[in-house]
């Protein structure tokens, strides 16, 4: 990490997570408390996108309810993932 010029840690870093289901669902939760920032997330009903980062809890509960991610309000809509102006760490 040293070498890349990257400090150690999660913190302050950004994610992009693909599938937000069992195994998305919690990385993004220990992402965050571990102060990462997730951006992004791509699922199978769309992906969406925060620069300021997505709150996984409430977005966990917006699944809840209406059974995917497509039309979350705190984050846009994204057609191409990879589009996105950063470089991703997909996880």
């Amino acid at each position: 990490m040293e070498k890349l010029g990257v400090e150690p840690g999660m913190k302050n870093k950004r994610f992009i997570i693909q599938g937000f289901g069992n195994v998305g669902y919690w990385a993004a939760k220990f992402i965050s408390e571990y102060g990462g920032i997730i951006t992004g997330i791509a699922e199978w009903d769309g992906s969406i996108y925060n620069s300021k980062g997505i709150d996984i809890e409430d977005l966990h509960e917006y699944k809840m309810n209406k059974k995917g991610i497509k039309g979350y309000p705190r984050a846009e809509e994204v057609i191409n993932i990879f589009k996105i102006p950063i470089i991703p760490i997909l996880i």
